[in-house]
């Protein structure tokens, strides 16, 4: 797939595929709300580098998926990163990094001050199997949604080594997670 988007996979690290699940009404539970805190990949511990790969399993309505705040990009937004490090996440096993899913964890998740003015919020809507492909570094959110259905997806990330390597990636302008997850990524042979 990365290819297909005229990336080398021989350069690069991919953070394992995951199934995403949205549920319909799922903003109301509170062990999901670190789910729609906006942020940025990059506050857990992800390099500069790091491209997200988004597939959606089904048509999706733009209030369905979430939304950039593109104004963001490349200004600081106030956030509490400096609490989150990568093998405090990591330090009950691997499988259990996203923390929300695991009943008692300490685990805590990064997030942007409440309140945080993001600037203009960008959506989307997309089709089945679409590919939305982003920098890591995009302030971003979940959008809470009451459908009645189910939203699925397909994540995975990806970091071009090379790229990496020579401190390449977009600005990291207020990221302050220690850390880092690109050793548990799947690296090419």
């Amino acid at each position: 797939m990365v290819a297909a988007y005229d990336v080398d996979p021989a350069r690069v690290a991919f953070d394992p595929l995951r199934l995403r699940v949205i549920r319909h009404r799922g903003h109301e539970n509170p062990l999901a709300a670190p789910v729609y805190h906006p942020h940025r990949d990059t506050w857990y511990s992800h390099p500069r580098a790091l491209i997200a790969w988004w597939i959606p399993l089904d048509d999706l309505a733009e209030d369905e998926t979430f939304v950039f705040y593109p104004d963001r990009f490349a200004a600081p937004v106030d956030n509490d990163s400096e609490i989150f490090d990568y093998d405090d996440w990591v330090r009950d096993g691997w499988e259990l990094k996203i923390g929300w899913q695991k009943l008692g964890t300490d685990a805590r998740f990064p997030r942007s001050a409440p309140g945080v003015d993001g600037g203009r919020a960008i959506g989307f809507s997309c089709r089945t199997g679409e590919n939305l492909v982003f920098s890591g570094a995009q302030f971003h959110a979940t959008l809470p949604q009451a459908t009645g259905r189910t939203r699925y997806s397909l994540d995975f990330r990806i970091v071009d080594l090379e790229d990496h390597g020579a401190g390449l990636g977009a600005p990291n302008v207020d990221n302050r997670s220690r850390g880092s997850a690109l050793c548990d990524y799947v690296k090419p042979r």
